[in-house]
């Protein structure tokens, strides 16, 4: 790096050793292993999260748990309760996540029930979260 910022006058050295830096923790910081979402933990975490919608329990409450719960589910939070879901097939690794297709019945606020795909993004690590893709 020396070399790079020796053939640099003045005032540009400091920008060349910070370009230096952020080329070298590009190329070795990213090889570093990224923890992945256990897949039976995902599958659980999902399960246990639209367990809870059916239940009543608010999406703040999940995330103010000792061990929090962050959701993002459109329908849950503008009021709609869950009354039945199934996952349709099993999960898949995207990338550190694990996805799941779920089908939902669901009541809105009116009291019309409403049937619904949707798909999930499950994450176990570093935090547990459920978020809705579609």
């Amino acid at each position: 790096m020396k070399a790079i910022a020796s053939h640099v006058d003045g005032r540009h050295r400091v920008t060349a050793q910070l370009v230096c830096w952020a080329l070298l923790l590009l190329v070795f910081g990213c090889r570093g292993s990224v923890a992945k979402s256990d897949m039976s933990q995902a599958e659980e975490l999902l399960k246990q999260t639209l367990e809870d919608w059916k239940r009543g329990v608010t999406v703040a409450e999940l995330r103010d748990r000792e061990t929090p719960v962050y959701v993002a589910e459109d329908l849950w939070q503008s009021g709609y309760r869950l009354l039945e879901f199934s996952t349709i097939g099993s999960g898949e690794e995207r990338g550190t996540n694990v996805r799941f297709a779920v089908q939902l019945t669901c009541e809105s606020p009116g009291g019309k029930k409403r049937r619904v795909r949707a798909d999930y993004v499950i994450s176990t690590t570093p935090a547990c979260t459920v978020a809705r893709l579609d």
